[in-house]
């Protein structure tokens, strides 16, 4: 059965709780969360890497965090002359079989190339590890360096946006002005058997190939007059053009008054 999680007296979140909720926003890839150091590494000697705090969000909704002032070492084998060795260095997740609960530590694994990874799994499918690879160390003789980084920072909503404008209005609903009585057509269309009036609002920002409207109120009214709902109410359908941006309202009876809309680009 179904149960509320955080609502009003049912304050406690379980573990697995929130990581379906953490799920639900990750994805299907593990990320570093855009928080702290985000796991930033120095090499302080030839056997030693070191990360700076930062919080990682895996694929099935598990967070590693490691604290502001503090840091992970992971201490790399010692190299050998003219050797070249490869090292996937980062966290395993596993399930404590002496009290069932699961748990987090370091690990760092050879590998056989540049190129070698090393499967995450997934605890929900039945794995009894899983293995979240932070970097890949290249080791020649006794030193060694960071090849590359394997897990990436994902971007906070806020870098979304800013990236894409056009974003902001495919999740956030936008009040406008609908057309006035004057915008109206004089003369009818005819569509399948019935006659409709035309009127057309342009819209400044993009947005996807369906776009969804509602009723909104004027000034800092709350709810709709009676006036805007009745009109708003004669519009029988509309069409939305996205290359010019463009709302048709058909209407069999013609508005007699102005009134607002809300618009939200969709899926």
């Amino acid at each position: 059965m179904a149960v509320l999680v955080n609502g009003n007296g049912n304050e406690s979140v379980y573990a697995q709780q929130d990581a379906d909720l953490l799920q639900g926003l990750a994805g299907n890839v593990s990320h570093i969360l855009k928080v702290g150091a985000e796991f930033a590494y120095e090499i302080p000697d030839a056997n030693t890497l070191r990360v700076q705090n930062g919080a990682i969000l895996t694929k099935e909704g598990r967070r590693i965090q490691l604290d502001v002032d503090t840091v992970d070492e992971f201490t790399i084998p010692t190299g050998q002359q003219s050797a070249t060795k490869y090292f996937i260095v980062g966290y395993r997740l596993f399930v404590d079989s002496s009290d069932s609960t699961e748990k987090c530590e370091k690990f760092i694994q050879e590998v056989a190339s540049a190129t070698a990874t090393i499967t995450e799994g997934t605890l929900r499918s039945g794995d009894t590890e899983v293995f979240i690879s932070l970097y890949r160390l290249k080791q020649t003789g006794l030193l060694f360096e960071v090849q590359e980084k394997l897990l990436e920072t994902i971007n906070q909503l806020s870098d979304i946006l800013a990236l894409d404008p056009n974003i902001q209005q495919q999740i956030q609903w936008v009040r406008i002005a609908g057309p006035s009585a004057s915008d109206w057509s004089s003369t009818t269309t005819a569509i399948g058997g019935a006659s409709y009036y035309t009127a057309q609002r342009t819209l400044s920002a993009g947005y996807n190939d369906y776009l969804e409207m509602a009723i909104a109120p004027s000034g800092t009214n709350i709810l709709p007059t009676q006036t805007e709902a009745t009109n708003f109410g004669r519009v029988n359908f509309t069409t939305w053009d996205k290359a010019t941006k463009t709302i048709t309202f058909y209407a069999k009876q013609k508005p007699s008054a102005q009134f607002y809309i809300y618009v939200r680009g969709g899926e």
